[in-house]
């Protein structure tokens, strides 16, 4: 017999009678179908063998189970008892080009075609059906269909790769967002006092906590000279120390002179001076920090109280003008109204200069006074650009930072793979040499035993090579006795 034709099997869930038996689909013209069907399944037959005894034609996995069967094994409807079966390709290129509606109809699938393409079309790697049961990538057993697979994988799956906004570790969704939230040092954390720091990373907690929360509860610095004041928060602390200041010198020197020797008061009294400055209300990188600031803005400040100051003058100057051009403008007036045989077109003409030339001054100093704000908007604009580039700088050393930290990461993991590498490699050494100790002492005993047979072997050989000489002797010896008697 000849090889039949098996088309691959599709990749979705079938149930046992279509894997055993013929084609349960749908089809498309019913009556063409009829005339296909399995007389023992009763299904479109699948892979359809002819058999020699009367011609029919069943399905291959129908006919073998007839076949396999031994109480049984005649054929079913001539009840042959010896027949044999042949692939009936004729009858199975018919089947296969029968119009078929898709296997998932039921769940919305409006495809039909040809049986042969039945098979293509419910690939799940290269079919186009949306509707097939597939099983996700990153093996969190969910069974969905298709066409909700994508989203399943970007949005949905606990087990897809996810990195942590905070130390950037990549791991999966579920570990990042349950375990490693609880272990992880960069994440934010209100503090437990509920100070006004805000969220701090879980790294820097302790030191916050033990050096920098205002509503931490802490005890006062001289307990031990006799202070009896009770637990406080941080931020009154300074206050205490400003307050009872000649209470914890008094402390400090009743307990020199009651507890320690004339001969160690000096040192003691260095050290209660250097406790002294060290427990003040701003320490010394905030005092750095606070005279860098001040100095940059009183300079900013002398620069531009300079300027006012300018401004502040030519002001002046002009309210001086004024009331001088005002006390002129007056006594002119008077000189009208006491004399008038003075001409007075000559002395509108003088006024008319005088507040030209007042206007002219006027002008100029307005031009100076727009040239001066210009100058104040061109130094905000400078302070402004300078801000920019401070947080484009930081913005850079961050990234900076996250790109050498992510490098990092991944350099690890390589030195971890090999090391792994290395480590499998040493085992495998190691399972090679216990091999070649062991086949070495196997050959070793080997020889001893080829060792051992082949003294015994010359031993035999010694012992014979003895009988036959003393043989040999002795016939010889009877041979000589026989000639002389």
């Amino acid at each position: 017999t000849k090889m039949a034709y098996y088309s691959r099997e599709p990749r979705f869930r079938r149930s046992k009678q279509t894997k055993t038996c013929g084609y349960s689909y749908e089809f498309t013209d019913y009556a063409s179908s009829k005339e296909y069907e399995c007389p023992l399944c009763l299904y479109v037959m699948r892979r359809p063998h002819l058999t020699d005894c009367c011609g029919a034609d069943f399905c291959q996995s129908c006919i073998q189970r007839v076949l396999s069967s031994r109480e049984n094994s005649h054929c079913p409807l001539c009840r042959t008892k010896r027949f044999r079966i042949l692939v009936d390709r004729k009858v199975d290129r018919r089947i296969q080009a029968l119009g078929v509606y898709c296997k998932m109809k039921e769940r919305g699938c409006d495809w039909k075609g040809a049986l042969r393409d039945m098979d293509a079309h419910l690939d799940v790697d290269g079919g186009d059906c949306q509707y097939v049961d597939v099983e996700c990538w990153y093996e969190c057993d969910a069974q969905l269909l298709k066409m909700d697979l994508e989203n399943h994988l970007l949005r949905v799956c606990p087990k897809r790769p996810y990195k942590c906004q905070y130390c950037h570790l990549e791991r999966t969704r579920e570990y990042i967002r349950g375990e490693h939230v609880q272990l992880c040092q960069q994440y934010p954390l209100p503090c437990p006092n509920r100070c006004a720091a805000g969220k701090i990373k879980r790294c820097e907690m302790k030191q916050h906590i033990s050096e920098r929360c205002p509503l931490e509860s802490v005890l006062c610095d001289f307990r031990d000279f006799g202070c009896r004041e009770k637990m406080m928060p941080r931020k009154d602390l300074p206050k205490h120390l400003e307050v009872s200041v000649m209470e914890h010198v008094s402390m400090m020197l009743n307990f020199l002179a009651e507890n320690v020797p004339s001969e160690r008061q000096g040192e003691l009294l260095k050290s209660l001076r250097s406790a002294l400055l060290k427990h003040n209300a701003i320490s010394a990188r905030e005092l750095q920090e606070l005279k860098r600031n001040v100095a940059l803005t009183s300079s900013r400040l002398h620069t531009m109280t300079e300027r006012f100051v300018e401004v502040g003058e030519i002001l002046k100057e002009m309210c001086d003008d004024f009331d001088a051009n005002k006390a002129r403008i007056c006594t002119v007036l008077l000189l009208q109204q006491n004399t008038t045989t003075l001409d007075p077109k000559r002395q509108l003409m003088d006024l008319r200069r005088v507040m030209e030339n007042k206007t002219e001054y006027l002008k100029s100093t307005q031009i100076t006074l727009e040239s001066m704000r210009t100058e104040l908007h061109a130094t905000q604009n400078e302070l402004q650009s300078e801000k920019e580039e401070r947080r484009k700088t930081e913005e850079a050393l961050e990234e900076e930072l996250t790109a050498t930290v992510s490098f990092l990461n991944d350099a690890n993991r390589e030195l971890r793979e090999k090391k792994r590498i290395i480590e499998y490699t040493r085992e495998e050494l190691k399972a090679t040499r216990k091999d070649l100790w062991s086949e070495k002492e196997e050959h070793g005993q080997a020889e001893e035993k080829a060792r051992a047979i082949i003294s015994e072997k010359n031993k035999q050989i010694k012992a014979l090579c003895i009988t036959i000489v003393t043989f040999i002797f002795l016939l010889l010896v009877s041979s000589v006795v026989r000639e002389r008697y």
